[in-house]
């Protein structure tokens, strides 16, 4: 039986920091289930480990595809088992860590029926909507699923929030929702902390939490870095091979909001406004996305705590399991 450690948790949180010391304790390898890390050259946005943490604990699925190629949870999946067989095989322990749901449940779960109503993820929506002005969500949909958006009104904001709900949930645009994805058996536990035994692996799920103010400090003080690491560079690089073409990897928060700077549609402290509130409805929505999943054994941490604290937590967690 294969066994691998899961962490997640939303952006800011402290994943990276925690889990190059969690490797360094257990003697594990990093599985990266970021959908934007896999690309070359989308370092500064996407929060990319440093060459030094490189050095420092082996990662997998980092710099695999370029800026243009396609990527899917689906594909991450299979990537993510094969890791998972390979450093096993090698005596370590596989650290998955990131913070999407919808590639972590692809590879506990898998992925295979239409998602029901989120009432939670509707409303965080329409909230979006309300502060930005009418229009904004639809303009969401025509970038990420055109052919949906072409049969919905501009105006039909309930259609396109379920459009957008489907997205989020699924990873998948509600246009192409007949090609159906590959169903997995799923077998085994649901307790709490526990993920289920899938293909001869069992997952232990940890997630990572703050106060929502810490949280939001935290953001501010990433996007402050981004632009200090060169978030603006970077962009016109990407833009100038042409990696805007590519809708996916062009989600990663802060191309766009650059983007809009860059093309003189507004000033660049207006970009910095723009990242730091879209990052912190990312983060709300990623624990949504969470909230209801009861085999995650969730480790808070207090402002000010060092990852050596969260360590000891998590550590003392996997002991009684």
């Amino acid at each position: 039986m294969l066994k691998a450690i899961i962490i997640l948790g939303p952006t800011a949180v402290g994943k990276t920091g925690v889990s190059l010391l969690l490797a360094e304790r257990i003697g594990a390898e990093i599985i990266s289930a970021d959908s934007m890390q896999v690309y070359r050259g989308m370092n500064v946005a996407t929060a990319k480990p440093s060459a030094a943490d490189l050095r420092r604990i082996p990662h997998h699925l980092i710099d695999i595809l370029e800026a243009d190629d396609s990527y899917s949870a689906a594909r991450f999946r299979e990537l993510a088992l094969d890791s998972t067989r390979q450093i096993t095989r090698a005596g370590k322990m596989p650290l998955i860590v990131g913070g999407s749901g919808l590639y972590l449940r692809a590879l506990v779960d898998g992925l295979s029926d239409f998602p029901p109503a989120d009432w939670e993820l509707r409303r965080s929506l329409r909230e979006e909507e309300k502060e930005n002005g009418p229009g904004h969500l639809y303009n969401r949909l025509r970038e990420m699923d055109p052919a949906a958006a072409a049969r919905i009104h501009p105006h039909d904001l309930k259609r396109t929030v379920r459009a957008l709900e489907v997205i989020e949930l699924k990873g998948r645009p509600l246009s192409g929702w007949e090609r159906k994805w590959p169903v997995f058996q799923e077998r085994g536990t649901t307790d709490e902390g526990r993920g289920t035994e899938v293909e001869g692996c069992e997952f232990f799920i940890f997630g990572l939490r703050r106060d929502r103010k810490d949280l939001y400090r935290r953001i501010d003080e990433r996007v402050e870095e981004m632009f200090r690491k060169g978030l603006i560079e970077e962009t016109k690089g990407l833009m100038e091979r042409g990696a805007s073409r590519n809708r996916v990897a062009w989600q990663a928060l802060g191309y766009k909001e650059v983007e809009g700077f860059l093309r003189g549609e507004y000033p660049l402290e207006e970009a910095r406004r723009r990242l730091a509130r879209n990052t912190r409805h990312f983060a709300r929505r990623q624990m949504i996305w969470w909230r209801r999943d009861g085999r995650i054994k969730w480790v808070d941490i207090a402002p000010g705590e060092g990852d050596g604290g969260t360590v000891k937590k998590i550590l003392k967690l996997l002991e009684t399991m």
